[in-house]
């Protein structure tokens, strides 16, 4: 025992501070799924990204370097790097500085929206110290909101330096250490998912596992009431809060897997069953960012490819392409799958004048319909605007139901309040479960049947028509979430618009221009209306709208110039790639293949901006530093 303690002792004694920091850097690529931590474990004063488990191991690598710089005194960062550096802090400083000096809400800003702050100056009142609530509000807020932002900022973009400079110092252990991170983290994300996938197809047994995994994973409904839910319906979202989120790790992932498989000498078999898996679950997202995602990373692998055609052969091209098309094909199926896990068919037997129904019940889904999941048919007389509801009973199946196997059910409705007002009957299914209460599954695949007392008879108004939500309906603006999707990127144009040069200052600030900004249409929206709800309950500090589209945030939060600021790293990376055209486009197909996986990857993110953006995951700002740490090293000698 006292020499194996030695032996560990000994080693890390030589585990240099450089060292530490690939160890760091590797541990915040693999915590990248738990990106929504406890609050408990929150780190709120580091920004958006303080609620990532990440933070912590990238902290602790940061202060690795400062102490590093210190020692041997020298800083491992081109200068022009440092130049943007300061140059996009000092713009939004000064747009936070304008934004806070027009901002419109600084009545709603006292001591008592802070709960700690609140206490504290309630205590001085009790020992007769009178103190201004709003003035000490509006102190607090402002250095509150300062400090967070410099220290948002060095969690951002400051990761982003310190990454380049690892690669400046030597390409291959910073490489590494991202490359095992990614690695890691798709093998437990992967195991999630086999169980998640198990819970689509009907398992009870895998939903009461997920039920009791993800609580640990983050709180549940801590966001607007709802956000994030125990369960993820009828898509694939592995460990993540929700599927759009997935997309953009598996953004990085699968290709960092795919180029495994060629890197790997043994145990190949391994990495290709985690590839396909992957490649299941970006399909099983039904997510229309996984499909932009998707559409973006074979547009750039077709270029890259292009640029290598010389050096490869037919038969290289033509198997991993078959290959790639079978998977998503099987991956397109499963997403079928999955969308219709609780198509119904409702056969009418019968309707008695004692108000009681019959109805033959069909699994039409390829799923299992469980006992213990506790699905019910709910009913309901309903008015004709369908805005009020009385009489609503429900009767459960009390059975399992294999796909195409059918069972019958009796219902004896309730009498309505009025017949008059209340003409309509609706018959749905439902889960009532120890994880699900009330939860209706018109969402996940399953129909609804009408009918409708017209003066002294029944007409059987039939089953309503599924609306598929269709992850290829990009440009659609009534599809899935895409209405208050583009809704709030509109807004965000809008309040860009009226603040052209210097926006309004951040995220913060931009809370208080939103509901004065929405047009009529956009205010009818369901989820829209929710946050406007949970906004004027809990007040804009603590529940606000969010970042829908990076590039609409940009410009209404910092400006046209902010906007400029946020895509000229990209851009610089571009730079770098024609600079060093000459070295990387004759380079061996190793370091070739990473070249792309990068390019491919990055590509991907910034498309999925568009309705995404950077605060979601920590993965843009690790990939942005390995890339362009990657890139600027291309043809140079490690100094380590």
């Amino acid at each position: 025992m006292d020499k194996t303690m030695y032996k560990f002792a000994q080693y890390f004694r030589h585990i240099s501070v450089y060292d530490w920091q690939c160890i760091t850097l590797g541990l915040a690529v693999f915590f990248l799924p738990f990106h929504k931590i406890h609050q408990t474990f929150s780190l709120s004063l580091m920004g958006s990204m303080g609620g990532k488990l990440s933070i912590y191991p990238v902290l602790i690598g940061m202060l690795f370097f400062i102490y590093q710089c210190v020692k041997q005194r020298k800083v491992f960062i081109p200068k022009i790097c440092v130049l943007f550096l300061l140059i996009c802090l000092l713009w939004q400083i000064i747009s936070l500085v304008h934004g806070l000096y027009i901002f419109p809400a600084w009545q709603e800003i006292s001591a008592n929206r802070f709960n700690k702050l609140g206490f504290v100056v309630s205590r001085l009142a009790d020992k007769g110290i009178a103190i201004d609530m709003l003035s000490v509000g509006h102190v607090w807020w402002l250095v509150k909101l300062i400090l967070t932002h410099v220290l948002g900022y060095c969690a951002t973009y400051g990761v982003v330096i310190w990454i380049i400079a690892l690669f400046y110092q030597n390409r291959e252990k910073p490489l590494r250490a991202f490359r095992y991170g990614i690695l890691g983290s798709a093998i437990i994300c992967v195991l999630y998912s086999i169980v998640e996938f198990m819970y689509l197809l009907g398992s009870y047994d895998a939903m009461v596992v997920l039920a009791h995994i993800n609580p640990l994973i983050y709180d549940v409904g801590i966001a607007h009431g709802w956000w994030p839910p125990l369960l993820g319906g009828n898509r694939v979202r592995s460990m993540f809060a929700e599927p759009a989120y997935m997309a953009l790790y598996l953004t990085v992932s699968i290709p960092v897997l795919y180029a495994q498989i060629y890197k790997a000498k043994t145990k190949k078999w391994f990495w290709k069953i985690l590839f396909a898996i992957q490649l299941f679950m970006m399909w099983g997202t039904n997510s229309k960012t996984a499909m932009g995602i998707l559409l973006a990373e074979g547009l750039a692998a077709i270029v890259f490819i292009y640029l290598r055609r010389t050096h490869l052969s037919l038969k290289q091209l033509c198997w991993p392409l078959v290959g790639l098309m079978i998977l998503c094909s099987v991956g397109i199926g499963l997403n079928w799958i999955f969308q219709h896990r609780y198509a119904v068919d409702y056969d009418l037997l019968s309707i008695e004048s004692d108000n009681t129904v019959t109805l033959k019940i069909t699994n039409k889904s390829d799923t299992v319909w469980e006992k213990r999941t506790g699905i019910n048919l709910t009913s309901a007389w309903f008015t004709d605007d369908w805005q009020d509801e009385c009489g609503r009973i429900d009767i459960p199946l009390d059975t399992t139901l294999f796909p195409r196997q059918s069972c019958i059910v009796t219902v004896k409705l309730p009498e309505p309040i009025s017949r008059d007002d209340y003409p309509n009957v609706v018959m749905e299914l439902a889960a009532n479960n120890d994880f699900q209460s009330d939860v209706r599954l018109a969402g996940q695949g399953a129909s609804k049947f009408s009918l409708r007392w017209d003066q002294d008879h029944w007409l059987d108004k039939g089953e309503s028509t599924v609306k598929d939500n269709k992850m290829t309906a990009l440009t659609s603006k009534t599809e899935g979430s895409n209405q208050q999707r583009y809704g709030l990127m509109y807004v965000e144009t809008l309040i860009g618009r009226d603040h052209p040069i210097l926006g309004v200052g951040g995220q913060d600030l931009k809370q208080a221009y939103f509901v004065s900004y929405l047009p009529e249409w956009l205010l009818k929206n369901r989820e829209i209306q929710l946050w406007i709800t949970y906004q004027q309950t809990k007040g804009f500090l603590k529940s606000g709208f969010p970042i829908i589209s990076d590039y609409t945030h940009q410009f209404a939060s910092y400006g046209i110039v902010g906007f400029v600021l946020f895509l000229l790293p990209s851009f610089y990376g571009l730079f770098l790639l024609f600079k060093k055209r000459v070295y990387w486009l004759k380079a061996k197909s190793q370091e070739y293949m990473y070249i792309a996986i990068f390019g491919i990857s990055y590509f991907g993110l910034m498309v999925s901006f568009v309705g995404g953006n950077s605060t979601q995951l920590y993965i843009y700002w690790l990939l942005l530093g390995v890339l362009l740490g990657y890139y600027g090293t291309l043809g140079c000698k490690d100094r380590n």
